[in-house]
């Protein structure tokens, strides 16, 4: 099964240089879309112009991968926040901060993740056992569409926006899991 990231000008260089230390068979691209395609014996790797890079999922594929891949080196743990529905009528606003080592950004990558709006609904979900089954540090702040719309009318009567609200939301959950990585 192909697996797919994408990679930086960067990485795009160490993989030039990867290929001529080892050897690894070049062959023409078979589209205008393709920058350079690996073909040597059980590596296959597609490089494309938008920076995409499909290879089959050999460990010696993913030796390569794992060679050219940047390491982050900046920080101990990286949080982010996203947040799904509205809340208000059809279900729950669910906002979710999660916490990942520099190791895991690595393994996100290597698993596809990526903005879930350039995912199929499968993806996703095999993406998510694979995230939450493999420790991943998350919290969440899940407010059902009557708490929803509670705190709505609150906020508003502070003279607060629905902005205000999501901020708010967002600030909990995060640190709700600063609080979870750092106890204390």
């Amino acid at each position: 099964m192909p697996v797919s990231l994408s990679i930086s000008l960067t990485e795009l260089e160490k993989l030039r240089n990867a290929i001529l230390e080892t050897g690894l068979k070049r062959t023409n691209p078979k589209s205008e879309y393709e920058l350079l395609r690996i073909e040597d014996r059980d590596i296959s790797i597609i490089v494309y112009k938008s920076g995409k890079v499909v290879h089959n999922d050999t460990d010696a594929s993913r030796r390569v991968i794992d060679k050219i891949l940047e390491r982050e080196r900046d920080y101990d743990l990286l949080l982010g926040s996203d947040e799904v529905g509205k809340g208000e009528w059809y279900g729950p606003l669910v906002v979710v901060c999660a916490a990942i080592t520099p190791p895991d950004i690595l393994r996100l990558r290597k698993i596809g993740v990526k903005d879930s709006k350039l995912l199929a609904r499968a993806q996703i979900e095999r993406l998510a056992s694979e995230i939450i089954g493999k420790g991943t540090i998350y919290r969440d702040v899940t407010l059902m569409p009557e708490t929803y719309n509670k705190m709505y009318a609150e906020f508003q009567r502070e003279q607060k926006s629905l902005n205000d609200m999501m901020a708010w939301s967002h600030a909990t959950a995060i640190n709700s899991t600063l609080a979870y990585v750092s106890p204390g």
